[in-house]
């Protein structure tokens, strides 16, 4: 009975969380379906972004970022690019000529004419300045910046357009910054301002760029030729070690169950003032209050291994488009569960499908229930709340038992290391379980993945 009614404490405060994390989603979620996007452009492609972001003013940012392309056929009439929010002050060629362009508050147009590759090159300069608001915050002295990359960089900002950043954050000297990628140096030769460089060297999609600002406190631990931070403005060191001491185990686990290693060797968790949950490359932040109930409760473990887990499925295989984000959340909510069984017994995994179950049901006496892939759905937004998580969990679960729990563990160890670091469609992820199991699944992802309703689990 203890144990019932520390599990019933739990849901509630986890149920609590959860919302505020779809809420989170929500509010990160791109812009209107009405506003143009730049995906599906064709002619050229991003290859790197080199980024100055000075952040020594409270509440507002001015950059200036190179983007490198690559021309790989006849370059259209117009280049657009993601810049929602963003007060564009200049655009030139690298040369330093200046070129016409137009904004409408969510996109800049850049009309090609003008343009001259250089072997199939063209390096483009903006200048432009931001402010507080979605993707980028200032709490105090504790700056972040999250997923809505278009919000404070220039940007091709769609899950295919991975490219390579170089980032330097000039901030105030007395904070410390925390950013993806590789640290490459600190320089403190500037008026007020500390200027830090991070290097990441492997493409990845714009969303999973980032970076926080603040009096960190910061705790190191090497594991395995792996390098674990944790950092967090408000805990001491015995708890951000505490916490640390989680992420080897749940590594090992997930490089178990994917064939593949921790991407990178390295793994940052940042602890934010407020609400906070995102996966970043090689990296994650997560909420205060959350670590708080960790630290009271470790089988409070799921946000870590949440977000720890997105480094394989999300960072490295990678949805094509948004129509495809229940293979990023409901693959990686499904593994959460799985990780629960592996630590803490098959009746912590029942209890997180119970959980799954008890969330679709309410989606489904809402009346939104839909299917999770569209080929129309262009936008995180139309995507968001909690449907790909729950309804694709359930899914997976739903997978586990038709395949049976070796040959589906084999078939996810397939498709993990099939496309790692490449871009996928729920085709692909069909084919590799179809492959494993030896006979067709088109109908149960007709009835299941591009349906609605769940093979009785509506009613469970």
């Amino acid at each position: 009975m203890r144990d019932r009614s520390r599990w019933v404490c739990a849901t509630v405060r986890r149920l609590a969380l959860l919302g505020c994390v779809v809420l989170l989603a929500l509010l990160c979620a791109a812009p209107p379906a009405a506003a143009r996007i730049s995906a599906g452009q064709t002619g050229f492609r991003v290859l790197d972004y080199d980024a100055r972001l000075d952040l020594r003013r409270p509440g507002t940012l001015h950059g200036r970022v190179t983007v490198t392309l690559v021309v790989t056929g006849r370059l259209p009439p117009v280049l657009i690019f993601d810049a929602a929010g963003l007060r564009i002050e200049r655009v030139s060629s690298h040369s330093g000529a200046p070129l016409p362009f137009r904004t409408d508050g969510a996109h800049l147009r850049l009309p090609s004419s003008r343009l001259r590759p250089v072997a199939k090159r063209l390096r483009l300069d903006f200048r432009y300045s931001a402010t507080a608001g979605r993707g980028l915050r200032w709490r105090g002295e504790q700056i972040s910046a999250m997923f809505h990359t278009r919000r404070w960089l220039v940007c091709v900002d769609q899950p295919a357009a991975r490219a390579t950043l170089t980032l330097r954050l000039l901030v105030p000297r007395a904070l410390t910054a925390i950013a993806v990628g590789e640290p490459r140096g600190r320089s403190d030769a500037r008026p007020n301002g500390s200027l830090y460089t991070f290097r990441l060297s492997t493409p990845h999609s714009p969303y999973l760029y980032g970076f926080a600002v603040g009096r960190f406190r910061r705790v190191v631990l090497r594991r395995g030729g792996r390098r674990y931070l944790v950092a967090s403005v408000r805990h001491r060191e015995v708890e951000l070690r505490r916490v640390a001491k989680r992420l080897p185990e749940m590594t090992a686990f997930f490089e178990a169950k994917a064939g593949v290693a921790l991407p990178g060797k390295r793994f940052s968790l940042v602890v934010l003032e407020g609400a906070a949950a995102q996966e970043l490359a090689q990296m994650a932040f997560v909420g205060a209050r959350y670590v708080d109930l960790l630290l009271r409760d470790p089988h409070e473990d799921w946000l870590l291994a949440h977000e720890l887990a997105h480094q394989w499925w999300g960072n490295r295989v990678t949805n094509r488009t948004w129509s495809h984000f229940w293979l990023h959340e409901g693959l990686v909510t499904f593994m959460v569960a799985a990780y629960k069984e592996q630590r803490w017994g098959r009746a912590a995994y029942e209890r997180e499908i119970q959980l799954f179950r008890r969330r679709y049901r309410t989606i489904v006496s809402l009346g939104k229930d839909r299917p999770l892939v569209h080929d129309r759905w262009r936008l995180s937004s139309e995507m968001g709340g909690p449907l790909p998580y729950s309804k694709g969990a359930l899914i997976l679960h739903l997978l586990r038992e038709k395949l049976g729990t070796p040959r589906f563990w084999r078939a996810l160890r397939r498709f993990t290391r099939r496309f790692q670091g490449k871009l996928v469609v729920t085709a692909d992820f069909r084919r590799a379980l179809e492959r494993e199991l030896g006979a067709p699944l088109a109908a149960f992802f007709r009835r299941h993945v591009f349906g609605t309703g769940l093979a009785g689990e509506e009613r469970k």
